[in-house]
């Protein structure tokens, strides 16, 4: 996505591919999925959703899933009565198929209009018979299965969706790592796409989790307990185990290869845990995982300690062993310590329960939304703690046993912390020295600590839980998030989902979800079912052309609010527009009338400069007539001259044109004689 195209813009894009039917842009679209997703915008959501959900496929067969769900994976679209029982593993006899009915389940393949390699020579007997795949199938097809009266059967509705590409490689890894970054409260977790994304992974990942993790650590879990509990009678270390040995020698050495047996296993255990942890926190580096790691660190210390003081001699240990009283208290320190961490470690384990899980990330939510009050009153015991021991100082100065605080600051800090439990000390307080002062300072301490502390705690922890329980929902999916994220080193996405293509999910349509296994034992109760899943697919119909229409709608009144917007816009331009040609009108105007002042002043001078010019031209046109006249006469004389020149020159042509003819015929008179004379002769 270029760098210059803005949200606004990007918005408007998808806006106008919402109102296509043809979801086909979104393949195009892939390379900019996270710049996408990082907009942040509830369009770019809408359309996520609506490209998702490609095909519908209805049939009606015996379930046999105690869920009302489940998901599969697969690299066609194409449904077929082959696949339909291998998914979901059904018989020909569970089908309830009849001999009289046409197609089986899902027999006929359908395609697109926009399928590739579809050529005008397929015909529907081709469609029926080939391979061909399903591509981008809008509407639904439903298929009912012929019936046997001791069967129970359900109209079951398969839904595709195209994101298979979202489940491999380091693309889904950083898609879940982004969810587990969201907030529940945000819109992602409320998307059906989405969520079917996170089932389908969270179905494979959480057999893997089951078998790698989870029953492992229950029997590292019990091997540890037994070791640091049931099998050292005298409470934990090996030297106790060593020294009981020495006085009940029968049920001592029991002890103690059982003690030892025990702990080459929680060994074994530990060195693998420690060795995941360490995988995991390289590839996630979650705060949940460093935690992991420092735990089972503690517990090969432990291991470590506990087996530095044998001997080779199982006779001579005890006297290898040194009575060692403040080492042995830190011994107990540590493994008290690592008892509770491990109960907190299989409550993060069962985490891969759903239930356990929301539950589990309340707490630790909790936990880590009130650290600013935790501090507060932290420094607010501290003070009345303190002050409450230094007025112990009243009573016995130099018995310090006798404080009525305890010995030290110590003490007093947990009695202070009793009292702001409940534990006042009215009786002790009488019986001191100064029960006045006493009482002025539980008065304040009562007030403060058990009565505006305590119920902001309360009020604190209340908002906390409406908060996740509004999103509860959502809440789950973050949980399936965070741990997919945090042992994402366990699953192998480019082996588990190689070649997938789509995610297929088959629901059952029923209304009475009472059952588990939707069996039943009478035709009654049967026949019921029966009905109440038609009538719960009619139902969804209606529901799903309902919800159609109402995002047409809800589409169309963006698009109506998104042009009203671009017509406000443009308003407000052209206004700014009318504006900017009204400044430009002014300055016009008052440049002509500049221009026409300058023009009068031209004028004026022209019209003075003219007055003067046509002086001086009025008597050179005098001289010029003048000059004219008498150049006017001299030639009139001229023309005269050449008129009576040419009158002359006329008269002789008309005398000769007179007198040639006469000579003409006196000469042929003559010649006519001469040659009359010349014949008489």
């Amino acid at each position: 996505m270029e760098s210059h195209f803005s949200v606004k813009c990007v918005e408007q894009m998808l806006q106008i591919l919402c109102l296509n039917q043809d979801y086909d842009y979104f393949t195009h679209m892939k390379p900019y999925f996270f710049q996408l997703l990082e907009i942040k915008s509830k369009v770019f959501e809408d359309f996520f959703e609506k490209c998702s959900d490609n095909l519908s496929l209805q049939i009606r067969s015996k379930w046999r899933y105690r869920k009302d769900h489940v998901y599969l994976l697969s690299a066609t679209q194409y449904l077929s009565e082959q696949i339909v029982r291998q998914k979901l593993r059904l018989s020909a006899q569970q089908e309830n198929e009849s001999t009289g009915q046409q197609f089986s389940i899902v027999e006929t393949q359908y395609l697109s209009k926009r399928s590739t390699f579809l050529s005008g020579s397929v015909n529907e007997q081709t469609l029926l018979t080939g391979s061909y795949g399903l591509e981008h199938l809008n509407e639904p097809k439903t298929f009912y299965k012929a019936e046997r009266k001791s069967k129970v059967t359900y109209p079951i509705s398969f839904y595709t969706y195209e994101f298979g590409w979202l489940l491999r490689g380091e693309t889904g890894t950083q898609f879940i790592s982004y969810l587990t970054n969201q907030s529940s409260e945000s819109n992602l977790f409320k998307m059906k796409s989405i969520q079917v994304i996170i089932d389908s992974q969270w179905n494979r990942f959480r057999r893997k989790l089951v078998y790698q993790h989870l029953l492992p650590f229950i029997l590292y879990f019990i091997l540890f307990i037994l070791f640091s509990t049931v099998v050292n009678p005298n409470n934990l270390s090996l030297k106790r185990c060593l020294e009981y040995h020495q006085t009940h020698k029968e049920e001592g050495r029991f002890y103690l290869d059982f003690h030892i047996f025990t702990g080459v296993g929680l060994l074994v255990l530990n060195l693998y845990f420690i060795q995941n942890s360490a995988r995991k926190l390289s590839k996630t580096k979650t705060f949940m995982g460093t935690l992991t790691l420092l735990f089972h660190i503690f517990v090969l210390v432990f291991l470590i300690v506990d087996y530095a003081t044998i001997s080779t001699s199982f006779d001579n240990i005890i006297d290898c062993v040194p009575d060692n009283e403040e080492g042995d208290i830190a011994f107990r320190i540590l493994t008290s310590l690592l008892i509770v961490s491990a109960y907190f470690m299989l409550l993060i384990q069962l985490r891969i329960f759903e239930a356990f899980a929301v539950f589990i990330n309340l707490i630790l939510r909790v936990i880590w939304e009130t650290r600013f009050f935790a501090c507060i009153l932290f420094i607010v015991v501290a003070s009345f703690a303190n002050a409450t021991f230094i007025l112990s100082l009243l009573d016995t100065p130099d018995e310090s046993t006798e404080k009525l605080t305890g010995p030290n600051i110590a003490t007093a800090f947990l009695f202070i912390y009793r009292a702001t439990l409940g534990e006042m000390y009215i009786g002790k307080y009488a019986e001191t020295k100064q029960p006045s002062i006493y009482g002025f300072f539980q008065v304040i301490q009562t007030f403060i600590l058990n009565i505006l502390t305590l119920n902001l705690l309360v009020s604190i922890l209340g908002d906390i839980y409406d908060r996740i329980t509004s999103v509860y929902k959502a809440e789950r999916y973050k949980a399936k998030c965070k741990l997919i994220n945090e042992n994402e080193i366990t699953l192998n996405r480019d082996i588990i989902f190689k070649d997938i293509k789509y995610i297929v999910k088959a629901e059952v349509e029923r209304l009475n979800r009472n059952g588990s296994d939707g069996s039943s034992t009478s035709g009654g109760e049967q026949g019921e079912g029966e009905w109440n899943g038609m009538i719960n697919t009619i139902t969804k119909k209606f529901k799903e052309v309902i919800n159609e229409d109402k995002v047409k709608s809800e589409e169309g009144f963006k698009m109506l609010r998104v042009r009203v917007k671009q017509l406000a816009e443009q308003v407000s331009q052209n206004d700014q527009r009318q504006e900017e040609i009204k400044q430009l009108l002014l300055r016009v105007m008052e440049n002509q009338q500049t221009q026409a002042v300058k023009d009068l002043e031209i004028t004026e001078t022209l019209k003075s400069k003219d007055t003067k010019a046509s002086e001086t031209q009025l008597i050179e046109e005098q001289k010029e007539e003048e000059e004219a006249d008498q150049v006017e006469s001299a030639t009139f004389e001229k023309v005269r001259m050449n008129k009576i020149n040419r009158m002359k020159s006329m008269r002789n042509r008309k005398v000769t044109t007179k007198i040639m003819p006469i000579k003409k015929q006196l000469e042929i008179k003559n010649q006519t004689q001469i040659h009359r004379k010349t014949f008489d002769l």
